[in-house]
Order: C-alpha cells, then sequence, then structure tokens
C-alpha cells in the first residue's frame, strides 16, 4: 500500500472522500487541515488518483497543488529548488504538481507568500537512491528556463 496527503488550492469537502471511495485501488482517504490524505494499492497510478480529484473539484484547468507528501521509506535527502523570478502563482503549483510525478522525489512544498516572486523556493525531500542531486538540478534549470 501507498499513502500520498496532497494539499490543494481549493476547498476540498467530504463528497469528494466519498467519490474516491468508490475508485477501485483507493482503500481509504480521508480531509485534514485542508490536505488529503489517500492510502491506495501499489498498482493504482498517482497520476490517475490526482486527475480524478481534479475532474471532482472542476480544476482540471487550473494549476492547484500546493504541496504533498508520498510518505516514502528509505533514507531522503533534502533540496531547494529556487525560482528565480517566477512568473505567477499558476506556475509555481504547476511546477509542485510536476515534481509530484518525478520518481524519487518525496515531498514538496513551498513557503511563497504570493507577493515576492523572487527567489521562492519549493523545498523537497528526495530518495538519493532513485533520484539524484544532479536530476534535481537540472530540474531547477528547467523551472527556471
Amino acid at each position: 500500500m501507498n499513502r500520498i496527503i496532497i494539499e490543494f488550492d481549493t476547498f476540498l469537502d467530504k463528497g469528494l472522500l466519498e467519490y474516491l471511495k468508490t475508485i477501485d485501488g483507493i482503500e481509504n482517504c480521508d480531509i485534514n487541515e485542508g490536505k488529503i490524505s489517500i492510502v491506495y494499492k501499489d498498482n493504482m497510478s498517482l497520476f490517475v488518483i490526482v486527475k480524478e480529484i481534479c475532474l471532482y473539484l472542476d480544476i482540471l484547468r487550473r494549476p492547484s497543488i500546493l504541496s504533498f507528501d508520498k510518505h516514502l521509506t528509505n533514507k531522503l535527502e533534502e533540496f531547494k529548488l529556487v525560482i528565480n523570478d517566477l512568473c505567477c502563482e499558476f506556475c509555481l503549483m504547476h511546477d509542485i504538481e510536476e515534481l509530484l510525478y518525478v520518481d524519487g522525489i518525496n515531498s514538496a512544498y513551498t513557503d511563497y507568500d504570493f507577493d515576492d516572486k523572487n527567489n521562492v523556493v519549493i523545498y523537497i525531500t528526495y530518495d538519493s537512491s532513485i533520484i539524484s542531486k544532479e536530476e534535481l538540478d537540472k530540474l531547477s534549470e528547467e523551472f527556471n528556463n
């Protein structure tokens, strides 16, 4: 079984939980402090889970993920991905969602204050046996181009 906690930039209601519980592969889910926690089978796609949530919330066309934690159990390392000149908060949420699907990245969040768009930091934990610091540096370069 896998577990993930995702924070969205929108209101999460109990109807979402009931909807997710009907999806084969999702074992359990809960909402706490605006974050959704999901326990799902190993063969369930994280991409599908996120798209099902976005479909239910009617936010498929709008980046909305503020943070995530996959609860990986291996030894994790920390990395700060700095976006030098952020375009907008939607770009930031798009970048965080992109990180969600990268193998080896356990968690990502930001303390962006929605005011200063210079040197915005995304705090990442990652499993260095799956993804290297050099690969994270390349992602950092992509996010800054």
